[in-house]
């Protein structure tokens, strides 16, 4: 395929870390005006809205900073699920951060079905979906 017949590093290294481990990019996610969000294991959330040029870290207000997943729901509002401490969210592309609930503890995935139902895969605990859509 002619899209792929090359790869470009992008913009984004994480080298604020003391240790290489957090250095691992563990998910991305694009929304629909193509900002480019990157979760971390350990040094947070990345953006970029120029297709990977530049990144800002995006963690204020988070209180844990491995990321392991990113959604977003009908509204393009933004969840990611952290390794220990829920689920979070944002309305305004990650500027700020609240805790989505009181699910706690290692989320490994998140899913959005058409009701805006989230569904949270964990670690050690199950599924999980909320009782109302967002």
């Amino acid at each position: 395929d002619a899209n792929t017949d090359k790869w470009l590093i992008t913009g984004l290294t994480i080298t604020d870390q003391p240790q290489d481990y957090y250095d691992i990019v563990v998910t991305i996610a694009l929304n629909s005006s193509d900002y480019i969000f990157t979760g971390t294991n350990g040094a947070g959330i990345y953006r970029s809205i120029n297709n990977g040029d530049t990144w800002i870290g995006i963690n204020n207000s988070l209180t844990n900073t491995d990321i392991r997943t990113i959604v977003f729901n009908s509204q393009a509002h933004l969840f990611i699920g952290t390794a220990g401490n829920g689920v979070f969210s944002s309305t305004n592309n990650g500027d700020n951060w609240s805790k989505a609930g009181n699910l706690s503890g290692h989320i490994l995935s998140l899913s959005i079905n058409s009701n805006n139902h989230i569904f949270a895969g964990t670690l050690d605990q199950g599924v999980f979906r909320t009782t109302t859509g967002n």
